[in-house]
């Protein structure tokens, strides 16, 4: 058995991980809401946990998250909003699958307290 090949798949195996990590940590969400923006706001707010939700100086609104900042844009949109979601300061290059996944959740949270049912 040739061990540098052994040593070079593990070696690319874990830099894809990497990547992959990296691509997810990153990654901006679009979500469609029919509530407007105020009522889009505050369902996001009591969804996270009322009181760590803040609105910015750029009026997005800043939710803590690990040590960094979840964003939320709300835009009106006819009787509804459009919403971006991402990441906007995070310690980047020391994410792991766990913190992907906590992420990830949030998003959910937050989509599922603009769905508006």
């Amino acid at each position: 058995m040739d061990y540098k090949l052994v040593i070079g798949l593990i070696v690319a195996i874990i830099v894809v991980i990497l990547v992959v990590v990296q691509l997810q940590i990153r990654k901006q969400y679009d979500l469609e809401s029919p509530l407007p923006p105020d009522a889009a706001a505050s369902n996001i707010s009591r969804a996270i946990g009322g009181g760590v939700a803040l609105f910015d100086a750029a009026g997005d609104l800043s939710i803590p998250f690990n040590g960094g900042i979840l964003s939320v844009a709300l835009e009106p949109v006819g009787t509804g909003s459009n919403l971006h979601v991402w990441l906007s300061q995070y310690n980047f290059i020391s994410a792991n699958g766990f913190q992907v996944l906590a992420y990830k959740g949030k998003v959910s949270k937050i989509r599922r307290a603009v769905s508006g049912s």
